[in-house]
């Protein structure tokens, strides 16, 4: 998001089986770092340099995980190729900040959720309701 607008929203099925949440959780920050970079090195191009982009994730583990690479025990088996995010943790290039699940706008587009629910997170993201009149 930028400016309160939404500017990137993707969902793509995973392309490989993940062995628990954390890991599947882990294999999207993976995709959604690569997406903040691209999007980071877009707007250093309009002249908008941003030092640390913050992703918000709901999953401790995985957080942790991001943020701590002597933690590797339970993780062993993640393939290498999502480990780039940690070097990303560590350089300050991304933050990662812990949001309550019940804060995660894009829970819309990929769960069944209460209509109150729905609708606080489709005011998040900064869609309005259209009344037919």
């Amino acid at each position: 998001m930028m400016g309160g607008n939404t500017v990137s929203w993707r969902s793509v099925k995973q392309k490989s089986v993940a062995l628990s949440s954390m890991e599947a959780e882990y294999m999207s920050l993976a995709e959604a770092t690569k997406e903040a970079l691209w999007l980071k090195a877009l707007m250093r191009e309009l002249i908008y340099d941003q030092k640390t982009v913050k992703i918000y994730e709901d999953n401790q583990s995985c957080i942790a995980l991001a943020k701590n690479p002597e933690r590797h025990s339970r993780a062993k088996h993640i393939d290498i190729k999502y480990h780039f995010v940690r070097e990303l943790v560590e350089d300050k290039q991304i933050a990662m900040v812990y949001t309550s699940t019940k804060k995660q706008l894009g829970d819309m587009f990929i769960k069944p959720i209460p209509r109150n629910q729905f609708e606080i997170l489709r005011d998040g993201i900064g869609l309005k309701e259209v009344k037919n009149d």
